[in-house]
Order: structure tokens, then C-alpha cells, then sequence
């Protein structure tokens, strides 16, 4: 087994590799479950949280794992100052190569060096819609040249347009001017039960939409409009009371991020 860092050419090299290493893997969201499409330019949707990091694990040139590492930067609550933080992502083992420590060998080779550049970090990894525990999480806390723990759960909302403009002043009163941001071609959620597209657009709010990104401004008819809160927000207990809930849920384990507040997760960086 052996591992590489992605540069330069080897991007191009291994894309469809890693496409079809993505096939094929599906995720949970409340009755239904989804498969990714990463697009044309697999890395772009990476590329744009930040500084992209990309490993692959080779058995005789074949690709059977990949993990990618973001530098990128999140406030620790609204209005304060970006701070840089890896974002540990697309982690994703061939069924054939698991319980076989790879993710191990991957984080083990770029640690060091990544480590040096930035000493904190974060993955998000969707929980298992059985209420089953999570094995990456579980993974991950065993980690031995970090101390990683659980930072919370993220509660994943998918709502119709109608429902989004009837909790649309709730929204505006706890997060401030709203937006939602388009992601097709660069990262598409195909449903299990349709095989198409999901028509998705992600609840955009804070720098997003203070830096005048290009946003559609409301809500539209035939979309699901996702977005995510942390376990305990105020935010979400007001959902609640409205009959507002979470139809999938996520876990965030992080390294020297204890006081973060993570409402600055957006569903579009997952």
C-alpha cells in the first residue's frame, strides 16, 4: 500500500480514479439516501473552501482510498475574525480495502507536515440514519498523534419553498441578511429513490453573503433548500416549537476548536 499527495498533474491523472472510487457510495437523508457527483473538475468543489490538500492510497496503482485536507477559515462566532483550520473531508475507502487501517496510513503520512502549517482541524462525518453509532467518529477519537474529540451533532433541515418562506423571518432574526447558493455541476446530491439531481439550493449566511458572492436571493419553487445547526442552537430550539425538524444528522469532531460556535458550518462545504 502506498500513499500519495496529489500535485500538479497527477490531479488530472487520478480524477476519474477517484470518480469511481465515489460510485456507488451512498449516505443517509431521512427516507431516502444519496449518492455525491463531484462533476467534471472533481477537486473544484474542494478548491473553493480553501488551500486543497488531496491523498490518495494506491494497491498496485489502484485507488482504494482518498481523504482530503482543507486550509481554510472559520470564525468562532459571528463577527469575529477568520482563523485558519484544516477541514478534514471526502474521506472514502473501497468496501473491498475496509478495517484494513488505511485512513490511518493516509493521516499518518500528511500529519506531520499539514500539522506544521496549521495545529487545529475539524471533519464533519453524516451519521447513519439507523441511530446506529458513527464509525468514523469512533475512528477518529483514536487517533494517537492528536487529541480529537466530539465537538457536536449538526442537524441537517431540507425544506420545501413554501416552508422556507414561512420560517424565513426567524431565519432573518437570529442569522442575519440570507441567501442560497447553487452547487450544481460541482457537487451533486443524486437520490437513491429518483437516480436524478436533487433540485438543491444551500442556506447561505454571515461572510457568504457579507462578501456579495454571486446568490440567488429567495427561495424557488421545485427546490429543496438545505441548511444545518448545531445540537442545542437557540436557533433550533425555535425550530422545534415551529414543528421544524432535522431529517439527517451529522457529527463534528475537531482538534483545539473546544469554543467554537459552529453555526459557521454551512451545508455547502459538506
Amino acid at each position: 500500500m502506498r500513499v500519495l499527495e496529489l500535485a500538479g498533474d497527477t490531479f488530472a491523472k487520478f480524477q476519474d480514479s477517484i470518480r469511481a472510487l465515489e460510485q456507488g457510495m451512498t449516505y443517509p437523508l431521512g427516507d431516502d439516501r444519496f449518492a455525491i457527483d463531484h462533476g467534471q473538475d472533481y477537486f473544484a468543489f474542494f478548491r473553493r473552501l480553501g488551500d486543497l490538500a488531496y491523498f490518495v492510497a494506491l494497491d498496485n496503482n489502484q485507488v482504494v482510498a482518498v481523504c482530503a485536507a482543507v486550509r481554510r477559515r472559520l470564525p468562532r462566532f459571528a463577527g469575529a475574525v477568520a482563523e485558519k483550520a484544516w477541514y478534514i473531508c471526502d474521506l472514502k475507502v473501497h468496501p473491498d480495502y475496509r478495517n484494513q487501517r488505511i485512513p490511518w496510513q493516509i493521516f499518518l503520512h500528511g500529519f506531520p507536515e499539514k500539522y506544521a502549517r496549521c495545529q487545529r482541524g475539524y471533519a464533519i462525518s453524516m451519521n447513519p440514519g439507523d441511530g446506529s453509532a458513527n464509525r468514523v467518529v469512533r475512528m477518529a477519537t483514536r487517533f494517537p498523534l492528536a487529541p480529537i474529540s466530539l465537538a457536536t451533532t449538526l442537524g441537517i433541515y431540507s425544506l420545501s419553498a413554501d416552508r422556507m418562506r414561512d420560517i424565513e423571518g426567524v431565519l432573518r432574526r437570529q442569522l442575519g441578511p440570507l441567501g442560497y447558493l447553487n452547487l450544481g455541476g460541482a457537487k451533486d446530491i443524486i437520490l437513491q429513490s429518483t437516480g436524478a439531481a436533487m433540485p438543491l439550493l444551500h442556506l447561505q449566511y454571515g461572510p457568504p453573503v457579507e462578501t456579495g458572492n454571486a446568490l440567488v436571493p429567495a427561495a424557488v419553487d421545485g427546490y429543496v433548500h438545505m441548511f444545518c445547526l448545531p445540537s442545542g442552537d437557540p436557533l433550533a430550539v425555535e425550530l422545534l416549537k415551529l414543528d421544524v425538524l432535522p431529517g439527517a444528522t451529522a457529527s463534528i469532531v475537531h482538534h483545539r476548536m473546544p469554543r467554537w460556535n459552529w453555526r459557521c458550518v454551512l451545508t455547502s462545504d459538506i
